[in-house]
Protein backbone atom coordinates (compact mmCIF):
# COMPACT_ATOMS: atom_id res chain seq x y z
CA UNK A 1 0.00 0.00 0.00
CA UNK A 2 2.79 2.24 0.42
CA UNK A 3 2.83 2.54 -3.53
CA UNK A 4 -0.44 4.20 -3.64
CA UNK A 5 -2.38 7.07 -3.76
CA UNK A 6 -5.53 8.21 -3.77
CA UNK A 7 -6.44 10.22 -7.14
CA UNK A 8 -9.23 12.16 -9.22
CA UNK A 9 -11.19 10.35 -11.03
CA UNK A 10 -11.16 10.60 -14.49
CA UNK A 11 -14.04 12.35 -16.41
CA UNK A 12 -15.80 9.11 -17.73
CA UNK A 13 -16.01 7.77 -14.38
CA UNK A 14 -16.84 10.85 -12.86
CA UNK A 15 -20.44 10.86 -15.59
CA UNK A 16 -20.72 7.15 -14.79
CA UNK A 17 -20.88 7.56 -10.77
CA UNK A 18 -23.23 10.71 -11.53
CA UNK A 19 -25.14 8.23 -13.42
CA UNK A 20 -25.29 5.68 -10.74
CA UNK A 21 -26.01 8.60 -7.95
CA UNK A 22 -29.34 9.98 -10.05
CA UNK A 23 -30.58 6.68 -10.60
CA UNK A 24 -30.62 5.89 -7.05
CA UNK A 25 -31.56 8.63 -6.30
CA UNK A 26 -34.47 8.58 -8.33
CA UNK A 27 -35.41 4.92 -7.22
CA UNK A 28 -35.52 6.53 -3.93
CA UNK A 29 -37.90 9.42 -4.30
CA UNK A 30 -40.17 7.10 -6.19
CA UNK A 31 -39.79 4.69 -3.51
CA UNK A 32 -39.92 6.50 -0.16
CA UNK A 33 -43.04 6.49 0.83
CA UNK A 34 -42.96 2.45 0.85
CA UNK A 35 -39.49 2.69 2.36
CA UNK A 36 -40.99 4.87 5.61
CA UNK A 37 -42.58 2.23 7.40
CA UNK A 38 -39.75 0.04 7.85
CA UNK A 39 -36.78 2.82 8.19
CA UNK A 40 -38.29 5.93 9.05
CA UNK A 41 -35.45 7.74 10.99
CA UNK A 42 -32.68 5.51 10.05
CA UNK A 43 -30.11 6.34 6.61
CA UNK A 44 -30.82 3.88 4.10
CA UNK A 45 -27.47 2.95 1.71
CA UNK A 46 -28.97 2.07 -2.17
CA UNK A 47 -27.16 0.06 -4.45
CA UNK A 48 -28.29 -0.91 -7.69
CA UNK A 49 -32.10 -0.18 -7.44
CA UNK A 50 -31.96 -1.45 -3.54
CA UNK A 51 -32.21 -0.91 0.02
CA UNK A 52 -28.71 -2.73 0.68
CA UNK A 53 -28.23 -1.80 4.66
CA UNK A 54 -29.67 1.02 6.90
CA UNK A 55 -28.62 2.44 10.32
CA UNK A 56 -29.16 5.17 12.37
CA UNK A 57 -25.58 6.11 12.62
CA UNK A 58 -24.26 7.70 9.22
CA UNK A 59 -20.60 6.52 10.45
CA UNK A 60 -21.58 2.74 11.18
CA UNK A 61 -23.32 2.29 7.85
CA UNK A 62 -20.42 3.67 5.55
CA UNK A 63 -17.98 1.63 7.37
CA UNK A 64 -20.23 -1.52 6.54
CA UNK A 65 -21.07 -0.99 2.84
CA UNK A 66 -16.88 0.25 2.38
CA UNK A 67 -16.38 -3.33 4.06
CA UNK A 68 -18.97 -5.48 2.15
CA UNK A 69 -18.85 -3.98 -1.30
CA UNK A 70 -15.48 -1.90 -1.65
CA UNK A 71 -14.51 1.65 -1.86
CA UNK A 72 -17.29 2.98 -4.03
CA UNK A 73 -20.06 4.90 -4.68
CA UNK A 74 -22.85 4.73 -3.30
CA UNK A 75 -26.78 6.89 -2.14
CA UNK A 76 -27.78 7.34 1.13
CA UNK A 77 -30.59 9.33 2.68
CA UNK A 78 -32.09 9.35 6.19
CA UNK A 79 -35.55 8.24 5.33
CA UNK A 80 -37.74 11.24 6.56
CA UNK A 81 -41.36 13.01 5.81
CA UNK A 82 -38.68 15.59 4.47
CA UNK A 83 -36.12 14.38 2.32
CA UNK A 84 -31.77 15.16 2.85
CA UNK A 85 -29.55 14.12 0.34
CA UNK A 86 -25.64 13.01 1.08
CA UNK A 87 -23.30 11.69 -2.15
CA UNK A 88 -20.31 9.91 -0.27
CA UNK A 89 -17.95 10.33 -2.66
CA UNK A 90 -15.12 7.34 -2.93
CA UNK A 91 -11.62 7.51 -3.16
CA UNK A 92 -9.59 6.15 -5.91
CA UNK A 93 -6.00 4.10 -5.64
CA UNK A 94 -3.58 4.39 -8.35
CA UNK A 95 -1.21 1.84 -8.23
CA UNK A 96 2.72 3.33 -9.32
Amino acid sequence: MANQRVTPKDDQAEQDDRRAFDEAYSWYKAHRQELLPKYEGLRVAILDGQVVDSDPSLEALVSRIYAQYGCRDFFTAKVEAVERIHRILSPRLVRS
